[in-house]
């Protein structure tokens, strides 16, 4: 379970955990370069992503199911697509982008004017757009 950051920890998502138990065993590891880890640099994603193929390894899992939260979502589908034979399935949540900053500067930018970041258009599922129209 990757967690938020890089440079928070990993004990916001202690919560989250007990929610999986005692159906699934559970590992939330320490991202490198945040105590207890001793890993340092390099940090980049390609190590990040070697590192989660590690855990798995260090466990003897051939494969798990990964949840990443912030941070660790865009780290997770960076990990789906290097090594997608080690994950039976991936969980995203509250993902930041995982490309770029993630659209940071422009939804900063967007929230100082007060201005919407786009036009809505039609909405799936059949619920109303702005302008009163079903999608």
């Amino acid at each position: 379970m990757p967690h938020g950051g890089p440079g928070l920890s990993a004990h916001p998502l202690d919560g989250l955990v007990t929610e999986f138990l005692p159906g699934y065993r559970v590992v939330l590891y320490q991202q490198r370069g945040l105590p207890p880890s001793t890993a340092r640099a390099p940090s980049d994603v390609g190590q990040q992503v070697q590192d989660v193929g590690s855990v798995l390894d260090a466990l003897g899992w051939q494969t798990a199911v990964v949840l990443g939260v912030s941070w660790g979502g865009p780290l997770v589908l960076h990990t789906v697509a290097a090594i997608p034979d080690r994950l039976r399935a991936a969980v995203v949540v509250d993902p930041l982008g995982g490309v770029g900053d993630g659209g940071a500067a422009e939804f900063e930018a967007a929230m100082n004017k007060g201005a919407p970041l786009e036009e809505p258009g039609p909405c799936a599922g059949g619920r109303p757009s702005r302008d009163g129209r079903r999608g």
